[in-house]
């Protein structure tokens, strides 16, 4: 059974398992929160979508691992042991590369407000929908790196290999990892020597 987008983290514990992703060119997520089964639903999800995901459960394991992994993107709890979610936020503010989602259940403006001036990219509230999350995953990536490609387009089809992302008229497709990784390959094929640039 596939991970779907619209499924929605209420506390439930998931037992599935996603295939791995494969290394090269894979956009990297770090999910920091102390809760295993929100780190194990998320995980599953981003890994599904073709991600590499390393997971932390406190801010100091987290630090140690954004300096090793060299995630795009970390999610990131706030109520934490050892090191709260915005010490670590505030800790890599100056890091260009790595973008910082928080996911917390602290939901009053000032929370949010707190979150985003310590230096965080985006603020969404649990419970959530993952579909929301993979969203803001992606525009972080855009915004923090809109160059990273490289971007392949054949007619009104458009690939996003930095974001794994697929649109089609404009329109976001939803792919499996072997159709995102299928897709690719054709489009490859189809522009070879005609303007398919690959950036590293």
């Amino acid at each position: 059974m596939g991970f779907t987008k619209n499924r929605r983290y209420i506390g439930a514990e998931m037992a599935e398992t996603a295939p791995q992703a494969s290394p090269a060119r894979s956009p990297r997520v770090l999910v920091v929160d102390d809760e295993r089964s929100i780190v194990d639903f998320i995980r599953l999800g981003l890994q599904y979508e073709g991600f590499q995901v390393q997971t932390a459960a406190d801010g100091q394991a987290a630090l140690r691992l954004i300096s090793e992994f060299k995630p795009h993107v970390v999610v990131l709890d706030v109520m934490m042991p050892k090191l709260d979610g915005l010490a670590v936020a505030g800790a890599i503010r100056g890091n260009k590369d790595t973008g910082v989602i928080i996911l917390s259940a602290k939901d009053e403006v000032e929370d949010r407000i707190k979150g985003l001036d310590v230096g965080a990219d985006d603020y969404l509230v649990k419970p959530f929908d993952f579909g929301e999350l993979l969203a803001r995953i992606r525009a972080v990536m855009r915004r923090r790196n809109p160059a990273a490609g490289p971007l392949l387009a054949v007619r009104d089809v458009s690939l996003d290999e930095a974001t794994r992302e697929v649109r089609r008229d404009g329109r976001v497709i939803e792919l499996s990892t072997r159709e995102f990784d299928l897709l690719k390959h054709e489009l490859i094929q189809t522009v070879r020597g005609v303007g398919y640039r690959i950036k590293t």
